[in-house]
């Protein structure tokens, strides 16, 4: 049951990240700014090292955001994933195509032979 409730928790690790990278992103543009008008040496070496930290974090924000799948696109994974597991293990279920194909083949067979019946009458 718990599989579910972090699968619930992915659009909000999501907003998350974003409301993170967004932020992040101005004071980095601000940071920016404000260090190609400051001309003391001390304090642009200073703010040299801050953009790289944030600048560093909004990367890593990023690449999570990037890798960390939303709730539908992780019930996708865990639905559709295991369903496919499941009919390349299964035998009786890899038959069920064909036979799905020969009996809807039948059944418009059967259609088919009704109407040009009627029309014969």
């Amino acid at each position: 049951m718990s599989e579910i409730y972090w699968i619930t928790r992915m659009d909000g690790i999501n907003t998350f990240l974003i409301s993170f990278i967004i932020p992040g992103g101005m004071l980095f543009l601000g940071l920016f700014t404000l260090s190609l008008i400051v001309d003391n040496p001390e304090k642009k070496e200073r703010l040299g090292k801050t953009l790289e930290y944030v600048g560093s974090a909004i990367s890593i924000a990023g690449v999570m955001l990037v890798f960390i799948p939303t709730t539908k696109e992780m019930l996708l994974i865990y639905g559709v994933g295991g369903t496919i597991d499941y009919i390349k293990s299964n035998d009786t279920a890899k038959e069920l195509p064909d036979k799905a194909v020969k009996a809807l083949d039948k059944y418009l067979d059967e259609i088919s032979k009704d109407k040009q019946d009627e029309k014969d009458k």
